[in-house]
C-alpha cells in the first residue's frame, strides 16, 4: 500500500499494517515518519524493541529471534536502517517473513531513495502487498522557503518573508540543519510577535563564530588550517560530533550523486543546478568533483557510518579524532593518498 507521509496519523486511525517501508534521501523527514510509525506500534502493544543497522549476521539474527519468539513474549518491533538499499540477504528473508508474518512481530524498515529497479523486485512487491511503503521526496528550492515557515508556526515563530529567504540561504537545502536551527530560534524569540529580516542576520551573525557549515566549506574547499580551527572551536563550545556527522553524511550523499553523474558526462556546472547548489558552496562542490572520483566518495560516505557506530559506542575509537582526520581527506590533506 503506497502512503505520503503526510497520510500517516489519519491511516493508523483506520488501519495498522504488520510492516513498513519507509525510503528517501531527507534525513530528517525519514526519521519522523519512523517516529510516527513507531509511536503508533507501541500503542498497539508493540513496546520491546530489537533495532539492526545492516551490519553482518543481522539478518542471521533477526530471523533466529523471530523464530524462536516465546510463547509468553511481548509484542516485538524489529527495526532496520540501511544507508543505502536492502542487501540481498535481507530481501530474501523479507519475501519469506512476508509469507507468513507472526501476530506478535511487526516490522520498520527505512532506507535511501530507492530506484525504479529495487521498487520492482519481489521483496519491495512483497512489502507493498502486506504493508505500507512511503516515500520521502526532497523538498527543492522553490517550496523551501514554505516549508520552514510552516516548521517555524509549528514550533511556535512568526519569520518574516525576509527571514525565511535569509534562513533559507542558510541551511540550503539541509533539512536536518534546517530544523535544528529552527529549534534553537524558538528559544530565543518563541512568542515574539515576528522575527524581522534584522533579527535573522543578528542570529546569523551571533552563530558565525564557529559554525558547522563553515566547517564543512572549509574542508570542501580544501583548507585545512581553517577546517582544523573552526573544528576544535566547535567541540570548545560544546557542538556534538553527532551534528556534524549528520550534516557531513547529508553533503557527501549529495556528492557522491553528483559524482556519478559527472562520471556519466554532465558538465559539473549542469550538476551543481539540478543538486540545488547556491552560493559560496559552489567554490568548494566544485573543487570536491575535481579532486575525488566517485568510488572515493563512496568510502568517505561510508566512513561516516563508522564514525556514526563510534559516536553511539557501537565501535572503538574516539570520534572527534576520527571526524578530523575524514575532514582532512575530504579536503584532500588526509593520511591516505586517493586515486584519480
Amino acid at each position: 500500500m503506497k502512503l505520503k507521509a503526510e497520510q500517516l496519523n489519519r491511516h493508523f486511525e483506520d488501519k495498522f499494517l504488520p510492516i513498513y517501508i519507509v525510503s528517501g534521501d531527507e534525513t530528517l523527514l525519514v526519521q519522523e515518519s519512523c517516529d510516527i510509525i513507531r509511536e503508533f506500534a507501541k500503542k498497539k502493544g508493540f513496546i520491546e524493541r530489537e533495532l539492526f543497522h545492516g551490519e553482518k549476521g543481522d539478518v542471521d539474527a533477526f530471523m533466529s529471534a523471530a523464530d524462536t519468539m516465546s510463547l509468553f513474549a511481548e509484542q516485538k518491533i524489529y527495526e532496520f536502517r540501511f544507508n543505502k538499499a536492502p542487501p540481498a540477504d535481507f530481501c530474501k528473508a523479507i519475501i519469506s517473513w512476508c509469507e507468513s508474518p507472526a501476530e506478535d512481530q511487526f516490522l520498520l524498515i527505512s532506507c535511501t531513495k530507492l530506484d525504479k529497479k529495487a521498487t520492482n523486485k519481489a521483496w519491495y512487491k512483497a512489502i507493498d502487498k502486506l504493508g505500507g511503503q512511503i516515500t520521502i521526496w526532497p523538498i527543492d528550492s522553490k517550496n523551501l522557503v514554505g516549508w520552514l515557515a510552516a516548521r517555524a508556526r509549528k514550533n511556535g515563530l512568526n519569520l518574516e518573508q525576509k527571514a525565511l529567504t535569509t534562513l533559507a540561504e542558510r541551511v540550503e537545502g539541509n533539512l536536518l540543519a534546517a530544523d535544528q536551527e529552527i529549534q534553537r530560534l524558538s528559544l530565543l524569540y518563541a512568542g515574539s510577535e515576528a522575527i524581522t529580516s534584522k533579527m535573522m542576520q543578528e542570529y546569523v551573525g551571533d552563530n558565525a563564530r564557529y559554525d558547522s557549515f563553515e566547517l564543512l566549506e572549509a574542508s570542501f574547499s580544501g583548507d585545512a588550517k581553517r577546517l582544523t580551527r573552526i573544528l576544535r572551536g566547535l567541540k570548545l563550545e560544546g557542538e556534538a560530533a553527532a551534528r556534524i556527522n549528520a550534516l557531513l553524511t547529508f553533503e557527501l550523499r549529495n556528492l557522491t550523486k553528483m559524482a556519478w553523474d559527472c562520471q556519466r558526462g554532465e558538465l559539473p556546472a549542469q550538476v551543481m543546478q539540478k543538486y540545488y547548489v547556491w552560493g559560496n558552496k559552489k567554490d568548494g562542490y566544485g573543487k570536491s568533483l575535481a579532486r575525488y572520483p566517485v568510488s572515493v566518495w563512496q568510502r568517505l560516505l561510508a566512513r561516516c557510518l563508522d564514525l556514526d557506530k563510534m559516536i553511539k559506542g557501537q565501535q572503538s575509537g574516539e570520534p572527534w579524532v576520527a571526524l578530523e582526520s575524514l575532514l582532512l581527506q575530504i579536503s584532500g590533506h588526509g593520511l591516505w593518498k586517493a586515486p584519480k
